[in-house]
């Protein structure tokens, strides 16, 4: 995958001879992580996350796909477009909220490569839509949704906390009773979703979608994990939110969805993409942490050098500044100034 384009080739039928297991996409090994020694870390719960981190194990360098960077320009609507109206009533629960339309897709079976992806991951595939965002999120760690705009009120999506004993029939046809401390996405005043756990039967993606919305939002971790545990709905998205992912990830999750999305249903954009971004997140800058090789190495039991300590740092996408303290010498002196990625 380059450049956030998925190439057409494995969009293509197999030829005639090639191997099954290769036509099928199961030439693959399976690494399977026990992920509880990390389990706090957000960016663990996706291929990009695992593969850096592996690299910092093996002392490589690691560099994030070129679509994912933080500052990126997003593509402008050409042509006539469809109402797109987002109201965020919850800016504190809900940081960051992206939303965009794709028109003209054609829902359709995914191909075999996405479907054996996801099997192997223990997810059932469903359709293209939806098969490509549960691909994106197992990629980023970012959950996405989409919804299919036809079922929606005249375009619009809001975010508002639900009434005590309101009720919405999520995917699977669970009927679910709400209470005043969810966060709900709502269209006019009908349910449509149960922010960051799980979306609504009456506007899902089918085989007659035509057009969709997809949403790309950021929702706080301790909301997510207590509507979770009230109504026992432990899904693979609510797992991520409660590990307090990064809102500074979501317009290249939404970009790469987009494109990803189009070349495998076609369709065009539909709308201008929405950023709802809260301002007091949106002005935080990446947070620097000044700390001395010595202090590193008292509590690992080693004898790295600040420069040795650097190094490691930058391979898995840290920048790091070393500076002198006053009166230090030998190996483990200096203090290194380490600023966070985006997705910390």
């Amino acid at each position: 995958m380059e450049n956030g384009k998925i190439p057409n080739s494995q969009f293509s039928i197999p030829k005639p001879g090639t191997p099954l297991m290769e036509a099928l996409a199961m030439d693959d090994y399976i690494i399977d992580i026990e992920n509880k020694m990390f389990t706090h870390r957000p960016d663990l719960f996706g291929m990009l996350g695992i593969a850096r981190e592996i690299a910092g194990i093996q002392n490589q360098v690691f560099k994030s796909p070129s679509w994912y960077k933080e500052k990126i320009e997003l593509p402008k609507l050409r042509g006539n477009g469809l109402k797109l109206s987002v109201k965020n009533q919850l800016p504190k629960l809900v940081p960051r909220f992206c939303a965009v339309v794709i028109r003209d897709v054609v829902v359709a079976p995914s191909p075999i490569w996405l479907q054996t992806y996801l099997s192997r991951v223990g997810i059932r595939p469903i359709n293209n839509i939806v098969d490509m965002t549960n691909f994106i999120m197992y990629e980023t760690s970012q959950p996405l949704h989409a919804y299919d705009y036809d079922k929606l009120d005249g375009g619009s999506i809001e975010t508002r906390l639900a009434k005590d004993g309101e009720e919405l029939q999520v995917l699977g046809g669970k009927i679910t009773k709400l209470t005043k401390d969810d966060i709900l996405i709502a269209s006019g005043d009908r349910p449509i979703g149960l922010g960051g756990v799980m979306g609504g039967a009456g506007t899902e993606v089918d085989d007659e979608t035509k057009n969709i919305v997809l949403e790309v939002a950021n929702f706080d971790m301790n909301t997510i994990r207590r509507t979770a545990m009230t109504h026992g709905l432990f899904t693979d998205a609510a797992t991520r939110f409660t590990k307090n992912q990064s809102p500074r990830q979501n317009l290249p999750v939404i970009l790469r969805a987009m494109t990803d999305i189009m070349s495998l249903a076609g369709g065009r954009q539909g709308s201008e993409v929405v950023d709802d971004f809260e301002s007091k997140v949106k002005s935080q800058k990446s947070k620097a942490l000044e700390i001395s090789a010595k202090f590193i190495n008292e509590r690992l039991g080693l004898e790295l050098s600040a420069p040795q300590i650097k190094k490691i740092l930058e391979n898995v996408e840290f920048k790091v500044e070393i500076g002198n303290i006053s009166g230090s010498a030998g190996k483990q002196g200096g203090v290194l100034r380490v600023l966070a990625p985006f997705w910390r």
